[in-house]
């Protein structure tokens, strides 16, 4: 019987035999073997199936190894409802592991036949398994050519970096993700370049407003998760096109770093598809300034989440996104048998009180008007509060601690169905850390965060990536700065435009001297109007010209408007202001 095209890919069939007219068994090169039970009807519906259906059908086939599957038009849209819907980065790693597996030893030629094992990387077609040979070529991972002038399979080798990421793969998969080790945005943002190492625990980043600190930490972010956390870095108005891009490296334990390198699309108006692969952090969040939040779980199969502030509050109820939110799982966590994730969330609120306030400690269930949900209550040192009439400072340090436990907690229910182990590392991103807090919290907010992340595992590590306008917070630091695991970034304008440099990290001691530093580059600790009405009598007591009475009764009344009583500029100037007979 002369062979036919393969039912579902229509590709070349090698052999087929038939049972009794209504059962087919074919041996594809491009599927493999399987049977078609029930002929004509399965074939019926595959002759109607679009290719990219059949592509996902050739590539199940594919997968059962050796396995003899059979295709019933039963089984048909099961199959492909189930099918996994795979990320391009994921492809990668497949035609990666793929070449692998066909290589004898590093340093080994293979030769792949795109056009017959697409479905090993479950892709729609051969023109996609080029293009991620491509990419894999791009990144350095393989080598590719083929013979000039002849149509014979793509010749393949895997580079020393590829054996090297996939070293670095299972190496992630046994020990967590990493921690961001490199940013570089050429051709985006407030500056032309923007290049920086973070520091393995804590990285501080300060600096003038509109300077790029929160576009920093959004890139951060997209590094860190593949995901853009609010709007997506936008391509400067004098960038060269090819010029647009942004490097990172993700970092595990050891010292090998591979660089990555993602360009803008200027046909698609977008930035290429993230490499992902083990080139994402452990578990991630970025607490915004708005009030949003940003999660990224490794181990779940969608992106990253970003929630709005009334989202982490009253949740999501459809998608991949679907939250409680932070009332409903507070009631939920508080209620249950298992009290162990309430008595983290009980600790991590503990650990981050204010002392004003005291501590923030977890109170009964209570109903409100116009309301029919069981509100949570706070109670502190000036009584019981439902978490929904709590000062913004509250409000957002209790969002803080729900993200933080919510996603550990997930993050472990879906590794204990998924028989994998939980991630030993965590990165947390703070835009403006001190917003909302009163002074005495912004001194104690920072060194908490610091060490909040050991109530949830005293195995996991930390990276903490927080900007800051406020002197307390870096006078906070003071405590915890390690100059080996720390560093603080600071962005400064300059007459050449924005400079970005790490900063020695030095004691000041005094919130004041923090202000004069260079860090806040501030004349003086004091109003702007005393900061001038005293640069002004200095110029005076610096002229050559000898000064008025006027002059100095004018200062004098300046000076007297805008300083306390007890300033310490004033024995300087009383003496000089009495020797023009102005008396103060």
């Amino acid at each position: 019987m002369p062979n036919e095209d393969c039912p579902v890919c229509q590709g070349p069939v090698e052999s087929q035999s038939s049972d009794y007219g209504n059962r087919k068994s074919l041996q594809c090169r491009r599927c493999g073997n399987f049977s078609i039970a029930g002929v004509p009807l399965p074939q019926m519906r595959l002759q109607g199936m679009e290719q990219r259906d059949r592509a996902m059908l050739s590539a199940w086939i594919r997968a059962q190894g050796a396995a003899h599957v059979e295709i019933t038009r039963e089984n048909i849209d099961e199959i492909l409802a189930n099918a996994p819907s795979y990320k391009v980065w994921e492809k990668q790693l497949l035609l990666l592991r793929y070449l692998e597996s066909l290589t004898n030893h590093p340093g080994s030629y293979v030769q792949v036949d795109t056009d017959t094992d697409y479905p090993v990387i479950w892709a729609h077609g051969p023109d996609e398994m080029m293009f991620h040979l491509g990419e894999l070529a791009r990144r350095q991972l393989i080598t590719v050519s083929r013979p000039a002038g002849t149509a014979t399979p793509e010749v393949v080798s895997i580079t020393t970096d590829g054996w090297s990421f996939l070293h670095d793969h299972r190496q992630y998969l046994a020990e967590g993700g990493g921690r961001l080790a490199y940013l570089c945005v050429n051709g985006a943002g407030a500056m032309p370049s923007m290049a920086v190492e973070p520091a393995e625990r804590l990285t501080l980043i300060a600096g003038d407003n509109g300077l790029g600190k929160t576009f920093l930490l959004d890139c951060a972010w997209w590094a860190l998760s593949g995901s853009w956390a609010s709007v997506p870095a936008a391509p400067r108005e004098d960038s060269h096109q090819k010029a647009v891009s942004i490097e990172f490296e993700v970092r595990r334990n050891g010292p090998h770093v591979m660089l990555e390198t993602v360009r803008y699309d200027w046909e698609r108006l977008r930035w290429q598809d993230h490499p992902g692969g083990s080139i994402v952090a452990g578990l991630a969040v970025y607490a915004c300034v708005d009030g949003s939040y940003a999660i990224w779980d490794p181990t779940s199969q969608t992106a990253a989440s970003v929630y709005s502030k009334d989202e982490v509050w009253d949740g999501v109820v459809e998608g991949h996104r679907q939250i409680e939110g932070l009332v409903r799982d507070w009631r939920n966590w508080q209620s249950a048998e298992d009290s162990s994730t309430f008595e983290t969330f009980r600790a991590v609120l503990r650990h981050l009180s204010p002392s004003d306030l005291g501590i923030l400690s977890p109170g009964p269930m209570t109903r409100v008007p116009n309301d029919r949900r069981e509100i949570p209550t706070i109670e502190h040192k000036y009584g019981r509060v439902p978490i929904i009439y709590a000062s913004a400072a509250v409000k957002r340090v209790l969002s803080l601690a729900y993200l933080m436990v919510w996603t550990w907690s997930e993050h472990h229910i879906h590794c204990r169905m998924a028989k994998r182990n939980p991630e030993r590392r965590m990165v947390i991103l703070v835009d403006e850390v001190e917003a909302h807090l009163h002074p005495r919290w912004q001194r104690q907010l920072l060194p908490a965060l610091v060490s909040v992340v050991q109530l949830l595992s005293e195995d996991v590590d930390v990276q903490l990536i927080v900007s800051t306008h406020s002197p307390l917070v870096l006078a906070s630091s003071e405590t915890v700065f390690s100059k080996e695991k720390d560093s603080l970034l600071h962005l400064q304008l300059t007459d050449d435009g924005i400079e970005l440099r790490e900063m020695d990290f030095m004691k000041f001691g005094r919130v004041d001297r923090w202000l004069m530093s260079d860090v806040f580059e501030l004349a003086h600790a004091r109003s702007k109007d005393a900061e001038e009405a005293i640069e002004h009598a200095k110029r005076i007591q610096r002229e050559e010209t000898p000064a008025t009475p006027e002059t100095v009764r004018a200062a004098s009344d300046r000076l007297r408007s805008s300083l306390a009583d007890d300033d310490e500029f004033w024995p300087r100037w009383i003496g000089f202001a009495e020797r023009y007979g102005v008396e103060l």
